[in-house]
């Protein structure tokens, strides 16, 4: 699903211009890496359900299970953008994240038979994407000036849009060596997003900027 924004639409002339601001640019980094591992595990999540189960059906529940806590959670996700530090949400969600792409690799690992178990991953993957993207989001303005938030919101977008087609394809070039592998690298770049983000400077939730849209 694309983030582009009315802001993004407008011409940019500005290049690099966001990258001098500090905060931003490691941000920008770590959310790289946690929007490739999150679409990379996607991509294998899927494959491998269908290599266990050889059911459409199955591949179906994964998707839904990924995707039903959004809705679910809608009413708690915004309001807790506003009032928690949006570093700190973030931080947190790629925290958890390398520990649900660490069950997976447990999971690859140990010859599963089953395939439920990576339903209930796939849901608490959704769950934390649920709170992960609008904090993503909503933290940009606090980054940069006002001046320069145009140019931040469009290399945020190129960035994810990077992910989307990048992450499945490095997840299919890995996958060759098994799951495990893809799941191993994942939960890699789960803990390079997280660190990155403990080295953004902390902003309190009163700070930072515009209510998550």
């Amino acid at each position: 699903m694309s983030e582009t924004t009315p802001l993004e639409s407008r011409p940019r002339r500005l290049g690099f211009a966001a990258f001098r601001q500090r905060d931003f640019a490691v941000y920008l980094a770590g959310s790289l890496f946690g929007n490739l591992a999150i679409q990379m595990q996607a991509a294998a999540l899927f494959w491998q359900v269908y290599d266990l189960s050889g059911s459409t059906l199955a591949l179906a529940m994964i998707g839904l299970m990924e995707f039903l806590p959004a809705p679910l959670l809608l009413a708690l996700s915004g309001p807790i953008a506003d009032r928690v530090e949006r570093r700190l949400i973030v931080q947190r969600g790629y925290f958890v994240l390398m520990i649900g792409a660490l069950m997976l690799l447990w999971l690859s690992i140990g010859q599963p038979a089953r395939i439920w178990p990576f339903f209930v991953v796939a849901f608490l993957v959704g769950c934390v994407r649920a709170f992960l993207s609008p904090a993503g989001r909503a933290i940009v303005p606090s980054l940069v000036p006002p001046e320069l938030l145009g140019n931040a919101i469009a290399w945020r977008s190129t960035s994810f849009q990077t992910a989307i087609i990048g992450g499945p394809v490095a997840a299919g070039l890995l996958y060759g060596f098994g799951p495990a592998t893809v799941y191993g690298v994942v939960a890699g770049f789960m803990i390079i997003a997280s660190v990155t983000m403990f080295l953004v400077s902390r902003r309190p939730a009163a700070q930072s900027g515009e209510r998550p849209g």
